[in-house]
């Protein structure tokens, strides 16, 4: 029973844990932007070379209107601006952000289906422009997905470590030779050139003075 709950709460965590996940950045504003320019110039492309297929392979009726320049390029621009901004705020609010655009993709894609699949078989639109139509659908979908994710992908990031200043890292091994004479015949010999010891025990004791009762 207790191994269910865990589990059921190791789901729940997935939807509710916010902000970037630990080692990673949200992708910079500028590079989105860029990404969602993109996508609306490859979807046009997209629109345009089906439209013209459609055109080539069927016979589209003067009544219908989807195939006008001015009528898909609006949608289309409307839509790679909206799938824009949503990625932009999902890198920012969701630790699995390609995760979550995956499903919304998918999810926004199948409602812009609806429309097209209640055009079949009413008068003056026949079923070969409007099948062109939700190609032009998932052409955009798929176009706008791999544009921000591969053009402004979630940046990887190094988890910063201090490192402590002592013992100083040796570079060198004269730095290490000196360091054993230095500890086991005093410290009279010169020291090499690189990061020096300045916390060694003899240099403690000198700035600290002599321990209390020691002969003078």
């Amino acid at each position: 029973m207790s191994t269910q709950r865990s589990s059921l709460t190791q789901r729940a965590s997935r939807f509710t844990v916010t902000g970037p996940a630990p080692g990673t950045a949200p992708p910079a504003h500028r590079r989105v932007m860029t990404a969602g320019l993109a996508a609306a110039a490859l979807s046009l492309a997209a629109d345009v070379v089906l439209v013209a297929i459609g055109r080539a392979a069927f016979t589209v009726p003067a009544s219908f209107d989807k195939f006008a320049f001015g009528t898909y390029a609006l949608l289309t621009v409307l839509g790679v601006a909206g799938a824009t901004l949503a990625w932009d705020a999902v890198t920012r609010l969701s630790s699995r952000p390609t995760w979550l655009l995956t499903r919304l993709a998918a999810l926004v894609t199948a409602l812009f289906l609806i429309p097209d699949f209640l055009l079949l078989g009413t008068p003056g639109n026949p079923a070969g422009p409007v099948a062109i139509l939700m190609l032009m659908h998932l052409a955009i979908a798929v176009v706008t997905y791999t544009a921000l994710i591969k053009i402004a992908p979630v940046r990887r990031v190094g988890l910063s470590v201090m490192e402590p200043s002592w013992p100083p890292r040796i570079t060198s091994r004269s730095q290490l030779a000196w360091r054993c004479s230095s500890r086991c015949c005093g410290s009279g010999a010169s020291a090499p050139p690189g990061p020096q010891p300045c916390g060694s025990s003899e240099t403690s004791q000198v700035i600290a003075g002599p321990a209390p009762g020691a002969r003078r």
